[in-house]
């Protein structure tokens, strides 16, 4: 069929002669089978003689829909077909192939061609060992990644002129805003169900597109809200199937019409990785729209990240936006990207595992998963319950053997063998072969295993059935073994590009994932759970041309992954999103060109197992990521700056040299969560910390802090130094000119009387008032604080912070005392330890600052930051995220006020207090 396509769009053209074919006698016809079959011999090292017309050129030989437009494409150059002339319907044989040609290209001759068996790299890794030793060092060229937000720069949006948006949606009610929206706007607005849609003819689909430039995808709406139970699966796999057969039907009009797609997604804007409860179907449908997105580069995609009950107000503001990246979130009344963040190496891995724990593993007797869960058996000492399809190995293995080193080979061999020997078809050959291969690396497995001692058995269960799934998980209750740690590393995928996928082999890839996940939220005791991991892919997390389903699955399962955290954050949770591997996995030889080709680097096994250890351990993050981060698909998605792998117990463990404190865009994330008049700057109490910590014993005060200018960051290596001079301290950039004594004043950020070390004295103007206490936990639960919807809408221009910085949750003014209740946010939590090794913990000391902000913003209507503290009076730390800082106004005008502040433990006790604490406005609404 290639060739018959090929001959008819290529005309009456002449090439060199073609070694071992000859012309067709009637009409100066071209023999393009025996010509395709020698690009086929190349592409996957059969001989000529083993490639049966008739065979399937996916299912018999492996040549999938991209490869074998990479054939369509070589072979039109070189016979000067042109590009229109490509069949629109997948061509899947030989004969249909040659046939598709020749109508194409007429009567031809080719230049010689040699053919010769596709060069398989060899692998010097040894599977008879299992090595897990972590000095935790991997080759550089990978890193770990996680999931993180940064704010838009100008080159990141431009203006979008929006005529006419089509809506898919079940409901009505569920867009009427965006519609009321859209013709204030002037705007022309339709909507129609994606049943109704695919049940119209192609010309009425066609009329319905004709002047539509922005699609907006809202059909989830409900799904979205939906805890998972029965039928909320049944309505998921119902909008799955939904999703694929419409935009199969768009696929050819958005191919030649380029269209804007807009897609909410109800993770709160929840791109930081800490992880929250947004419902289980909340990321539905956004990996298979960033591989949509590679697919069809003329169309631009944004996937919206907010709250369900705001999606047609998401929508509505970035109406007459146009991105530069797929994922897109508000944030500080601005929109933000997703973006990933390279995670600093641990310096040791601790498992939740010891040798009374049973891990399930799905998927996990063959390739990368298994030599993954070897390694964090012998580790950690516990037991492997491997399962799979593949059957319980028998006799049959016995006298095989294949080279572990170039097993693609060693299986080739064994297809002619069956060919030759066993007078098989080459289509049944690759069926045996492969069977026959499986039965032996599950055998070669399970022996490896027991030579190690390590403990393990292995069950034949297709986990994507729920009733196979729970009677495995019973037998072995009845055995009394009781599963508490999972990897679930089950997965199939075959790279179609969207057009020539069929919906067996969607339902077949999302289910391996997303089957055995449903049916172990409900079979398994998750109060005795300590240990998930779930094996997925960056095609989730980046897209990828001809995997819209493997990456729609692979996201739902690496965000589900994350809802098991936010439910049970005792257990120990990760989902890696794994580039390919090399040496063993699922992808072939031809992906892996590919790979290379866009500048990904497959990882290899040593590296790969030693980077799941680092990974599965992070108790920090949850969803990661493993490439080299200078791949081209992810140029625009990986951030400039890294995330540390472990809380902060103090500031100055930046340096390693006393007094001195190192900043950098790279490693503190927290700079980019502060951000005044546009530069990442240090926050006062980040400052203050730090005399602190170089000066301060345990319930002491330091005296006089003044902030003289801004700390602002960069670059990502920036050091500062305390520096004495008479009875002073000041923080002066470490490279400076050669200056002494006071001079050095002016080069200062801040400074601090040098002796601060004086007796902490507890004010006199405020006492714990447990009434008021309660009054705030009541008032938290009826409405948040206004103070970060009034900062975003009048002074985001001023002053931007992120999620660290918002721990305000309710205020309540009496008697000319501000009440207010504060907790660090989980972001606050995983970059800055409680209570670490703080005198006060910097982010604490912000909220408390931010309490009188407010209080200055209310009465002023102007944005202040610190200017001096009088005295900073420290008398305990504290293990609790939440607090109660109580502040009193001193004096207050629109240019400066100040404030004496005290905070305290919900049970009272005295953690700090700020005398004279003075704000000075850096704007006004004016």
């Amino acid at each position: 069929g290639l060739a018959k396509a090929f001959s008819e769009a290529g005309g009456k053209v002449e090439a060199a002669p073609v070694v071992g074919v000859e012309k067709v006698a009637a009409g100066g016809g071209f023999n393009w089978e025996e010509r395709i079959k020698e690009e086929l011999a190349k592409m996957t090292g059969y001989p000529l003689d083993m490639l049966e017309s008739d065979l399937d050129l996916e299912a018999d030989l492996g040549i999938d829909s991209i490869q074998r437009a990479e054939l369509w494409v070589n072979l039109s150059k070189e016979f000067g077909i042109p590009d229109d002339a490509r069949p629109k319907a997948p061509v899947k044989t030989i004969t249909g192939l040659a046939k598709a040609f020749s109508e194409a290209g007429g009567g031809v001759e080719a230049a010689p061609v040699g053919v010769a068996a596709a060069p398989v790299e060899e692998s010097e890794e040894k599977k008879n060992e299992f090595s897990y030793e972590l000095a935790l060092e991997t080759d550089s060229s990978w890193n770990l990644f996680a999931r993180n937000w940064q704010f838009t720069h100008e080159n990141d949006l431009e203006t979008y002129e929006c005529n006419n948006i089509l809506v898919f949606a079940d409901k009505k009610d569920h867009v009427s805003d965006l519609k009321q929206g859209a013709k204030k706007l002037g705007i022309g607005f339709d909507h129609i169900s994606p049943s109704d849609f695919l049940k119209k003819d192609e010309k009425k689909q066609e009329k319905i597109l004709k002047d539509v430039d922005t699609i907006v995808y809202m059909d989830h709406y409900e799904l979205a809200e939906m805890d998972e139970n029965k039928k909320s699966i049944e309505v998921f796999y119902l909008k799955t199937k939904e999703l694929f057969e419409l935009f199969k039907a768009l696929y050819q009009n958005f191919s030649s019409n380029g269209k804007r797609i807009i897609v909410p997604v109800s993770k709160n804007s929840a791109f930081e990785n800490s992880p929250k409860k947004s419902g289980i179907f909340s990321s539905f449908p956004t990996g298979f729209f960033r591989s949509l997105q590679n697919e069809l580069q003329d169309c631009s995609v944004m996937v919206l990240n907010g709250a369900t009950e705001t999606w047609n107000d998401i929508v509505l503001k970035n109406i007459g936006v146009k991105t530069t990246f797929t994922d897109a979130g508000e944030i500080n009344n601005a929109t933000v990207k997703g973006v990933v963040s390279k995670v600093n190496s641990l310096s040791m891995t601790t498992h939740q595992l010891d040798e009374n724990d049973l891990v399930l593993v799905t998927g996990g007797a063959r390739g990368i998963v298994f030599e993954c869960v070897a390694a964090l058996a012998q580790k950690t000492g516990c037991k492997l319950l491997l399962t799979g399809r593949t059957s319980v190995p028998g006799d049959e293995v016995k006298d095989l053997s294949f080279d572990t080193n170039d097993l693609a080979s060693s299986i080739r061999n064994l297809e002619m063998k069956l060919v030759k020997e066993e007078k098989m078809s080459l289509k049944d050959a690759k069926k045996e072969a492969a069977r026959l291969k499986n039965l032996w690396e599950v055998s070669n497995n399970l022996s490896r295993l027991e030579e190690n001692g390590i403990k393990a058995r292995y069950e034949k269960c297709d986990v994507s059935n729920y009733v196979e799934l729970e009677e495995l998980i019973s037998k072995m209750k009845k055995e009394g073994e009781t599963v508490t740690g999972v990897v679930h590393g089950a997965g199939v995928q075959k790279s179609k590009m969207l057009p020539d996928l069929e919906m067996e082999d969607i339902l077949r890839t999302i289910e391996t994932k997303m089957n055995p996940f449903f049916a172990m939220l409900e079979l398994l005791d998750w109060k005795k759970v300590k240990f998930f991991n779930s094996f997925t892919s960056i095609a989730g997390l980046f897209g990828n041309a001809g995997q819209t389903d493997y990456a729609f699955a692979n996201d739902m399962l690496a965000e589900m992954t994350l809802e098991i955290k936010a439910r049970y954050p005792q257990i120990q949770v990760s989902a890696v999103d794994w580039t390919a591997w090399s040496g063993t996995g699922m992808v072939s030889d031809a992906e892996a060109k590919r790979f290379v080709e866009s500048g990904l680097i497959p990882v290899d096994v040593k590296n790969g197992v030693k980077m799941f250890l680092i990974a599965s351990s992070d108790n920090i993050h949850t969803r990661l990521a493993v490439f080299n981060g200078d791949a081209a698909f992810a140029k625009n998605t990986v951030s400039t700056y890294s995330l540390s792998s472990s809380p902060f117990k103090t500031l100055s463990e930046t340096h390693s040299e006393p007094k001195k404190i190192n900043f950098s865009l790279e490693r503190d994330l927290y700079l980019h969560q502060h951000v005044v008049n546009g530069a990442p700057v240090v926050p006062g109490t980040f400052v203050s910390e730090i005399f602190a910590e170089n000066l301060l014993k345990e319930g002491s005060a330091i005296s006089r802090l003044k902030f003289r200018r801004p700390l602002a960051v960069k670059d990502n290596d920036f050091n500062v130094e305390l520096v004495e001079v008479e009875d002073k301290v000041f923080a002066v950039p470490e490279k400076r000119p050669p200056l002494e004594g006071r001079a050095l004043e002016n080069l200062s950020f801040s400074s601090c009387d040098s002796k601060s070390d004086s007796k902490a004295e507890k004010p006199d103007w405020i006492k714990f008032d447990t009434k008021k206490v309660m009054e705030l936990f009541n008032s938290s639960k009826k409405e948040k604080s206004s103070f970060y919807n009034y900062l975003d809408e009048k002074f985001s221009h001023a002053l931007k912070t992120g999620p660290i910085f918002r721990g305000i949750v309710s205020t309540v003014e009496d008697n000319e005392i501000y009440y207010s209740l504060v907790s660090l946010t989980k972001d606050a939590v995983t970059s800055f330890a409680v209570p670490g090794e703080f005198k006060f913990n910097p982010v604490l000391a912000d909220m408390a600052v931010q309490v009188a902000s407010a209080w200055n913003m209310k009465k002023q209507d102007v944005m202040a930051i610190p200017f001096e503290i009088e005295k900073f009076n420290v008398f305990n730390g504290t293990n609790s995220p939440d607090s109660i800082v109580v502040s009193r106004i001193v004096k207050m005008t629109p240019e400066e006020s100040t404030f004496d502040v005290a905070v305290f433990e919900k049970d009272g006790k005295l953690i700090f207090t700020m005398d004279k604490l003075t704000l000075k406005t850096i704007a006004g609404l004016e």
